[in-house]
């Protein structure tokens, strides 16, 4: 748990940034801790890159901070080095003490960087900042390591404003820095420095260049407005995007493309349709169903969802008794309109009322062929009870205020 700031009005659901949750904020995490160690792991392995070579300036990190690469002159320890921040990344990706392991990371990728400038190595001045950042997000997150066996689901974790302007002024800082160098680059005003690198026409490797200073001018513009923002932050995904796809993997790109994961405001994803509050109905009997419920609980801030066992009697009022005997003993939705959902339609139907990030994987299952999608969720239902324990009652462990969600 965390000190709120009195001076600061964190339970504003206008406020920017107010809509995200902790469980939207361990899915960007993880795929910031990922994106680290799949990159470090990349470089261990790769047997054309050695921490032997390309010795650089070395140094002390911003004039005072010691440089482990200095200290330890071996190249095996140097490696060693990269295999701990690789670690760290993991640590931070599933939320172990992620704040520490944000500061770890901030401090070795920037000095392997001094040390070693032509190993290809995941650091700059976007992630080193966006690592920064972290020491001010609130501790212990839903779906993190630090969470686990908590009573509340959520624990009252809110994103702190400051944060989210952050998060924003980092990105409008980066784009800045990047737009005056490409405007100084006669290179990249022509597209040269793209057709390169990414082996495209003339003509195309132009417009590109052009889109994407037409991108970081529009952040630089509209960063600091709210009405602006959701634009600005669309011309950049979406040139970033276009980037990833035209050529091969680029860690700049890549890094542009995670700050602005965190400077997405779920706000601009409201959970749709606004209708009034639909049933979710599970497995009593099954432990991974007391897990989603409790992640659903924890995520729907805007009370959308009561709750129900499949074994308990609410159901009987609510669905007829012909359309019961052919439900799935799983997860099942009942819209506030009637409909019955079941297998990954309803978990569409519940990521979607959820809002932000979990409406974008929403979307994401959606693409997916129902049969397939269904044939996964069918995989899954029929070994769920083998790895997940039963749990002792039919009501998941929460604390009293969320107990008034469960029907009995």
């Amino acid at each position: 748990m965390f000190v709120f700031d009195p001076t600061v009005d964190h339970h504003d659901p206008r406020a920017p940034g107010a809509a995200w949750t902790g469980g939207q904020w361990s899915m960007v995490r993880l795929l910031l801790g990922g994106w680290i160690a799949l990159r470090l792991a990349a470089l261990l392995l790769d047997p054309q890159q050695s921490f032997r070579d390309a010795l650089g300036r070395g140094g002390p990190l911003l004039g005072f901070l010691p440089n482990l690469f200095d200290w330890l002159r071996e190249p095996w320890m140097h490696a060693a080095l990269a295999a701990l921040a690789a670690v760290a990344a993991l640590l931070l990706a599933i939320g172990w003490r992620a704040r520490t392991m944000a500061l770890l990371l901030a401090w070795l990728l920037p000095c392997a960087r001094l040390r070693h400038p032509d190993l290809v190595l995941p650091s700059g001045p976007w992630i080193g900042l966006l690592l920064l950042v972290f020491a001010t997000v609130p501790k212990e997150p839903y779906l993190s390591v630090a969470a686990r066996g908590r009573l509340h689901p959520d624990g009252g974790w809110l994103l702190p404003k400051q944060t989210f302007q952050l998060f924003w002024l980092l990105l409008a800082a980066g784009c800045l820095a990047a737009l005056i160098g490409q405007l100084r680059d006669p290179a990249w005003r022509d597209g040269s420095l793209l057709a390169r690198r990414f082996a495209l026409p003339s003509w195309l490797a132009a417009s590109v260049a052009w889109l994407r200073v037409g991108a970081e001018a529009a952040i630089v513009a509209g960063a600091f407005h709210r009405r602006t923002r959701p634009r600005a932050w669309i011309a950049a995904a979406a040139t970033g995007l276009l980037v990833a796809l035209l050529g091969p993997a680029n860690a700049r790109n890549e890094a542009l493309l995670l700050v602005l994961l965190f400077a997405f405001d779920p706000g601009w994803l409201p959970a749709t349709p606004p209708l009034p509050r639909s049933h979710l109905f599970f497995d009593g009997t099954c432990g991974l169903c007391h897990r989603f419920v409790r992640m659903v609980l924890a995520e729907d801030r805007a009370t959308h969802f009561w709750v129900a066992a499949l074994q308990g009697h609410a159901i009987e009022s609510l669905i007829d008794e012909p359309t019961r005997r052919a439900l799935p003993d799983s997860i099942v939705v009942r819209t506030s309109g009637g409909a019955v959902l079941t297998r990954s339609s309803a978990v569409g139907a519940i990521l979607d009322r959820l809002g932000g990030w979990w409406r974008v994987l929403a979307t994401l299952l959606r693409a997916i062929p129902r049969p397939l999608r269904d044939l996964g969720y069918d995989a899954i239902a029929s070994v769920r009870k083998k790895l997940f324990a039963t749990p002792a009652s039919s009501c998941p462990l929460l604390p009293p205020t969320l107990r008034s969600r469960f029907l009995e």
